[in-house]
């Protein structure tokens, strides 16, 4: 039986490495100097130096705070140093929104969620806690071992233990997961991982960079691997966060994804006209269906936003006139930057917006009509870090994915699109 790992991590300005237990079992501690530590005792590694950051930042969300960003030090900059001086911490790198009520134990709704660690040995396994969201379940992780995806692993409602990888080399690796679906097929709580054979290490380094995307199933990789007509319906295991437009950009650009995407939402309407919760409501929130849970923007601040609304806005007759959508874009706008006051914003118009449907609505000239008011106000008022974006219209060819969604295809045709405009106003 392979010695095992346990690690906690604290929210803490400077760390200390503490480790103690027998040659067959340990527990590594991250304390404060002259403070008390954290402990647990099992078969599992949990941790939380995030994608930039610690797991207790302010906010009933929690959130990740990159090295520098926050105005102090972060757990990856306590890791950097170990690094330089020879000692690597171990620890978890979450990536993505997540509800840190229980920093140890964060919960992932919103899809491309990730969780990541680094280890030696010779399997892996992972711990999670499923509940099912308003459209019941599952959730669908893509599971990556040293970058390469080895399989997928679907949970059900409670506590189970998962088995990522079996028969790996005894040596150093990755795993990787990432949710694939979105919040209204569940979240899933993280509760650890159990490693055969070897130890966690120091995970991955964090990016430097983060971009979000705003939008509904249009890019958020809906159907995406699925064939129209789809029998059976847009299922579970057709949607894929990962291959989406929001993580093609974000790996081209070396950055951090939050893909903060939500089927069938709109600003000022939603598809289900009797859903009240609009995107406004939706925005500030760690998990999208809990108005409790709050993201904590300024521990995570996005370098970079994209907007990708207003079809969904424009689904039912009568449709908004174009002075009516500037207002609801712009109100919208507003809330945004109030939670990031120094991002780069884009208000785009989406690829699957069209004038030919719906019929009469007018929807990709009026959405563009209404964007350039919006960005000429604000330009106008003094914020000239927004700007507007339209992608190219699509021909229908490459919307072949569930219901006509977009399909691999014309996922990377859009990340190509807008990749080259991101370069051109941050000088990545």
């Amino acid at each position: 039986m392979g010695r095992r790992l346990v690690v906690a991590f604290l929210a803490l300005p400077v760390v200390t490495l503490v480790a103690c237990g027998s040659s067959d079992a340990g527990t590594i501690v991250i304390v404060k100097d002259g403070g008390s530590g954290a402990t647990a005792d099992s078969s599992v590694a949990t941790a939380d130096p995030d994608s930039g950051g610690t797991a207790t930042d302010a906010g009933s969300g929690g959130a990740d705070s990159s090295s520098g960003k926050d105005g102090g030090p972060s757990l990856d900059a306590a890791m950097d140093a170990g690094a330089d001086s020879g000692t690597e911490l171990p620890g978890v790198r979450f990536v993505g929104r997540r509800d840190e009520a229980n920093p140890l134990q964060p919960r992932f709704a919103w899809p491309g969620g990730r969780i990541v660690a680094r280890f030696s040995g010779t399997a892996a396994s992972v711990s999670l806690d499923h509940k099912d969201g308003i459209n019941g379940g599952t959730t669908w992780f893509d599971v990556l071992v040293d970058g390469t995806v080895v399989k997928q692993i679907t949970t059900t409602t409670g506590t189970s233990t998962y088995t990522l990888a079996t028969g790996l080399p005894s040596a150093i690796h990755t795993v990787e997961l990432v949710k694939r679906t979105e919040a209204s097929l569940g979240d899933d709580r993280f509760l650890g991982f159990t490693f055969t054979g070897g130890t966690l290490l120091a995970p991955p380094p964090a990016k430097t960079r983060r971009v979000e995307f705003v939008g509904d199933s249009m890019i958020q990789g809906f159907g995406v691997e699925g064939v129209e007509p789809c029998p059976g319906g847009a299922t579970s295991d057709t949607h894929n966060a990962r291959i989406a437009l929001p993580a093609l950009v974000a790996k081209d650009l070396d950055a951090e994804d939050m893909s903060t995407t939500y089927s069938g939402k709109g600003i000022g309407r939603n598809e289900d006209a009797t859903d009240p919760l609009r995107f406004g409501a939706l925005y500030p929130r760690a998990l999208p269906d809990v108005a409790s849970s709050l993201w904590n923007f300024a521990a995570s601040p996005a370098d970079v936003i994209v907007i990708v609304l207003g079809g969904t806005d424009f689904e039912a007759s009568p449709a908004p006139t174009a002075a009516a959508y500037t207002t609801t874009l712009g109100t919208f706008f507003d809330i945004v930057r109030a939670r990031n006051p120094t991002s780069h914003v884009i208000l785009a118009v989406g690829g699957q917006i069209s004038n030919f449907y719906p019929v009469g609505a007018q929807a990709r000239t009026r959405i563009t009509q209404a964007t350039n008011n919006v960005v000429t106000a604000r330009n106008g008022a003094g914020d000239v870090k927004v700007y507007p974006f339209a992608f190219t219209e699509s021909d229908g060819t490459n919307t072949t994915g569930c219901y006509e969604h977009a399909n691999t295809t014309l996922h990377r045709q859009w990340a190509d699109m807008i990749i080259p405009f991101i370069k051109s106003k941050t000088g990545w």
